[in-house]
């Protein structure tokens, strides 16, 4: 396929967008765009061709900021780069196209086994024929691959497979036709070439003419905190009549649910505790192309939101989950294992957002046993019906542990030698500052941010230039090792604080287990109900179900 030309185009920036965009195969790619009024089309001699305002979305680059300077909202800036047609979501859309590329992967799968069954038992096409089918249910082959797939396959046996290409044309037209009503085209530049910037809004905010940190261009979280504050300042320029605000597809995503609303009462005022803190935040999170309150600035994922859903629950074994916590460090923790029997109320569809497309029939879930549900007298195989907070927590591989550990220790050594030698050149005397610093680091009582911010303090101003080099050693060490053990992790839904809970149904008639609910804020306490939770579990698990 021939590739787009490069083209240079002028244009002003007048505001950005969290979250994501659909390429022309259907597939999303979340990110931080930048969202600009392009009037202008930059020849090779220079000349302007200019034509009617278009809004272009580009992909948020520090490194690509014109003259090493942070974008400024309002700026006129021009951008290099080939563009392309995609769509952009409207609201409730991202899960509903997911939905229909899994009704017609379900579609094309039956095809596949339908003339499977048709074929002789050793006939050369059934491997390939049933690989392809395999990787559509394991939904590791986009609907997109699927025809130059099938095409290879084809090869010397198309009479056979013309009835196969014909079904799956169709599908997959269908479900295309299908999407196009639920999206917005626009234009995208998903990669910025180079940028210059052409002039400034001169009254505007001097913070954004502010020399980036070039060592810090690619850290995911300078770049997030930065868009945020680009964000910001653009609203606030909007809200001033100083920039045009453009009326695109805004999507709302769920709010909790308000309390006392025709609900039971909550399970942990029936347990006589102190409501459970939960997430806090506006009513309606809103992620949108051009936000109008600077408090929606924060990137809502539909698939890294919290959600409040009521959900019918059967419960399996518990056992202790490795996670990777917020501060970068993996913690075991406590959960029951179960599996969703019903989703009663999707929180998100309740509120008038996106249905969740993780959020099925068969979805595994961790119910974290918190004090929620520590207290409740559920066993081993019972069927619950709960409301809680659902989020997503990473999931460390535990074949991988030992090998990130023996990594971890290698980083760390590695990182102390590079400030070693830089101290070193130093001269100075007080190395047991610095190596304090790192024993804490090591023992996971500090975080990295916390390491690089107390590090910094104990450098002196006439030796920052110096130890600059020495600060960028240290960070890609630690970014290298954080990639490292996000790649060996997987995504687990964790259920916590629970509001409701009732026992809608139980496989084995056992008794209770005393439970003293003025302990249940005790984590001691906790833990020891969770070691009874796993022995009656053990021994319930090698009973058979008895008959009904």
């Amino acid at each position: 396929m021939t590739e787009p030309p490069l083209l240079t185009l002028e244009g002003q920036l007048i505001h950005g967008y969290q979250g994501a965009l659909l390429q022309p195969d259907l597939t999303p790619r979340r990110g931080d765009w930048l969202l600009l009024n392009i009037d202008a089309l930059i020849l090779r001699d220079q000349s302007r061709v200019t034509f009617p305002p278009e809004p272009l979305y580009v992909a948020f680059s520090l490194a690509k900021a014109p003259a090493g300077l942070m974008w400024g909202a309002g700026d006129r800036v021009t951008i290099t780069g080939r563009i392309a047609r995609w769509s952009l979501p409207t609201p409730g859309a991202l899960p509903q196209v997911a939905q229909l590329n899994r009704k017609a992967a379900r579609l094309i799968v039956q095809r596949i086994d339908s003339t499977i069954r048709h074929l002789a038992p050793h006939a050369p096409l059934r491997p390939a024929l049933s690989k392809l089918s395999a990787d559509l249910q394991r939904d590791t082959l986009a609907l997109a691959q699927l025809p130059a797939r099938l095409a290879a396959a084809a090869r010397g046996h198309t009479p056979a497979l013309s009835r196969l290409i014909a079904q799956t044309t169709k599908i997959l037209r269908d479900a295309a036709s299908a999407a196009d009503r639920l999206l917005t085209p626009c234009v995208v530049m998903p990669q910025l070439i180079r940028a210059t910037r052409v002039d400034i809004l001169h009254d505007g905010p001097v913070a954004f003419g502010r020399v980036l940190d070039r060592t810090t261009l690619t850290d995911p979280a300078v770049q997030h905190r930065l868009f945020a504050e680009f964000l910001a300042t653009a609203t606030a320029l909007q809200d001033a009549r100083r920039l045009p605000v453009l009326q695109l597809p805004v999507t709302r995503w769920p709010k909790p649910p308000t309390a006392g609303a025709g609900r039971r009462e909550p399970v942990a005022r029936r347990l006589g505790l102190s409501p459970a803190a939960t997430s806090g935040g506006p009513a309606i999170a809103t992620r949108a192309p051009l936000p109008t309150k600077a408090a929606t600035l924060t990137p809502t994922d539909p698939e890294a939101a919290v959600l409040h859903p009521t959900l019918e629950l059967t419960l399996g074994l518990p056992r202790q989950l490795p996670l990777l916590a917020a501060d970068g460090t993996v913690r075991l923790t406590p959960v029951v294992m179960a599996r969703v029997a019903w989703v009663i109320e999707d929180a998100a569809e309740a509120d008038g957002g996106a249905t969740v497309s993780f959020l099925t029939r068969g979805a595994a879930v961790a119910l974290r046993f918190d004090a929620g549900f520590a207290g409740l007298t559920a066993h081993y195989r019972d069927t619950l019906t709960v409301t809680g907070s659902l989020d997503q927590a990473q999931n460390l591989d535990a074949a991988a542990a030992s090998t990130l550990e023996r990594r971890r220790k290698r980083v760390l050594a590695a990182l102390a030698a590079t400030l070693k030698a830089w101290h070193d050149t130093t001269r100075r005397g007080d190395w047991a500052r610095f190596a304090a610093l790192i024993a804490r680091l090591q023992a996971g009582r500090l975080t990295a941010d916390a390491f690089f911010r107390q590090q910094a303090r104990l450098v002196a101003p006439p030796e920052a230039a110096g130890f600059a080099t020495c600060e960028a050693a240290e960070r890609q060490l630690w970014h290298d090792w954080q990639a490292a053990r996000l790649a060996a992790t997987s995504r687990v839904l964790v259920l916590r604080d629970l509001t409701e809970a009732a026992v809608s149904d139980s496989v084995f008639m056992v008794p209770g287990r005393p439970i003293d609910r003025t302990r249940l804020a005790d984590p001691q306490y906790r833990a020891e109900l969770f070691r009874q939770w796993q022995a009656e579990a053990r021994r319930l698990s090698q009973r058979r179900r008895p008959h009904a």
